[in-house]
C-alpha cells in the first residue's frame, strides 16, 4: 500500500467519523436538545475542516492522483464524488451560517428566524446526504485504489 492510498484509508474513517457523530447531533436536535446538537455538529465540522487541511497537506506533500492509469468509470465516479464533497462543504457552511441567525433559547421565534430554522433544517439534510453519498463513491474509489495495487 503506498502512502496516498494510506491517506485515503485514514480520511474514509475520519468521514465516517464525521457523519456518525453529525447523524448523532441529528438525532438531539430531533429530541429538543439543541445545545447537545450544536456540540455534536461542531466537533462533526471541526473533523471535516481537519480533513481539508490534511488534504491540502497531501497535494503539497503527495501530490495528485494519477489518473493515467485510471478508467473512464473510476474517473467519472471521482467527478461524481467531487461534486457530493463540494455540495456537502457549501451545504454545510451555508447551515453553520444560518445557525448563527437564530437563539437556541428562543421559545417563539420571529418570523425571520423561523424560516432561518426551516432552512437550517432542509440543507441540514442536503449536507448529510451529500456526505453520505461522498463516502459511498469514496468506497468505491479506495476499492479501485487497492484493485490497480494488486491488493484486492
Amino acid at each position: 500500500m503506498n502512502a496516498k492510498l494510506g491517506f485515503w484509508l485514514y480520511v474514509w474513517v475520519l468521514t465516517l467519523s464525521a457523519i456518525l457523530i453529525a447523524i448523532k447531533g441529528i438525532r438531539k436536535a430531533g429530541k429538543g436538545e439543541y445545545h447537545a446538537h450544536q456540540k455534536q455538529m461542531d466537533l462533526a465540522i471541526r473533523l471535516i475542516l481537519f480533513f481539508v487541511l490534511t488534504y491540502v497537506a497531501k497535494l503539497i506533500f503527495l501530490g495528485r492522483e494519477n489518473l493515467a492509469n485510471w478508467s473512464s468509470v473510476y474517473i467519472t465516479v471521482l467527478r461524481i464524488h467531487e461534486t457530493f464533497i463540494a455540495i456537502m462543504l457549501l451545504s454545510g457552511g451555508y447551515v453553520r451560517f444560518l445557525a448563527r441567525q437564530f437563539s437556541l433559547n428562543s421559545s417563539q421565534p420571529s418570523a425571520s428566524e423561523q424560516a432561518a430554522r426551516k432552512r437550517h433544517r432542509l440543507l441540514g439534510k442536503v449536507c448529510i446526504s451529500a456526505a453520505l453519498c461522498g463516502l459511498g463513491t469514496a468506497t468505491f474509489l479506495i476499492y479501485g485504489m487497492m484493485a490497480r495495487q494488486g491488493l484486492v
